[in-house]
């Protein structure tokens, strides 16, 4: 019987098949990977993002990102900004209200921080306007909650 991931046999063109909905080239970034080892470290990554705005996004269930790893995180980024959704694994679905203002609310404090560097004058305008509109994630990079 041919495999779920090749082309349909011409014999069974006509009959309900099971076809692949992804790219099954997928497969090859587990190339080389042996769960015998540990896995390696990707915090030359995470550090190389320093200089731009971070939010990480967690399912309160995740058994793939952990608290703890979350809190690691944290210890290098304390300007990170931490969205756990409650009630969900990973990845969260993100359609409650709650999940979708506060990730406007950090889009907006990119978009701030982005006209900073073309506009200080219009910057201002913005950050204190979606600051003061309560949008969530607009305060200042160095508070968190």
């Amino acid at each position: 019987m041919p495999s779920l991931l090749s082309p349909i046999p011409p014999d069974l063109a006509g009959e309900r098949w099971l076809v692949s909905t992804y790219d099954p080239a997928l497969a090859n970034t587990l190339q080389g990977f042996d769960p015998d080892k540990p896995f390696p470290t990707l915090w030359p990554q995470f550090d190389a993002m320093a200089q731009v705005p971070l939010m990480v996004v967690r399912g309160a269930n995740s058994d793939i990102l952990s608290g703890a790893t979350v809190a690691a995180m944290r210890e290098r980024r304390p300007d990170m900004v931490v969205l756990v959704v409650p009630d969900q694994g990973h990845a969260p679905l993100l359609a409650e209200a709650d999940s979708i203002r506060a990730i406007a609310g950090f889009a907006a404090k990119c978009d701030a921080l982005a006209s900073a560097s073309t506009s200080p004058k219009t910057n201002a305008r913005t950050s204190a306007a979606a600051s003061s509109a309560g949008i969530p994630g607009t305060e200042p990079l160095g508070r968190t909650r």
